[in-house]
């Protein structure tokens, strides 16, 4: 019986760099998610945002089909599987800040408790619990 050589086909290897194709889903998603940040802060009139890019990788090891001189059987194999997420974080800040002060002072009212009352304005009556 003859051998056979199997002819190994090259033409789907992918290669594992980001300047290939491999990781075109990753970068098409990041370019979304770029172009709907800054399109966001310019809506928003936001200056800061981040962009995160996470890769995980888990190597499986299976069991794969083979076949050795003309033969079908069967080799153990890792698997590699790259799973994606890009997002983005923009902060947008909405604050307001004041003051209460001037000539008062703190005083308990009978009648509405705790008051602030201007300071020098001639009272009837004396405030009880004057600080």
């Amino acid at each position: 019986m003859l051998s056979r050589e199997i002819k190994m086909d090259y033409r789907h290897d992918l290669d594992l760099t980001l300047s290939g194709n491999t990781f075109e889903n990753l970068k098409a998603d990041f370019d979304r998610v770029l172009f709907n940040t800054l399109d966001n802060m310019e809506s928003k009139g936001s200056y800061t945002a981040e962009i995160t890019v996470k890769l995980k990788i888990d190597l499986i090891q299976s069991m794969v089909p083979d076949v050795l001189n003309g033969e079908q059987t069967s080799r153990s194999a890792i698997i590699p599987q790259f799973d994606h997420k890009v997002r983005s974080v923009m902060q947008i800040k909405d604050e307001a800040e004041g003051s209460l002060r001037g000539d008062y002072e703190l005083v308990y009212d009978d009648e509405s408790g705790w008051i602030m009352r201007k300071i020098n304005v001639s009272i009837h009556a004396p405030a009880r619990g004057a600080i």
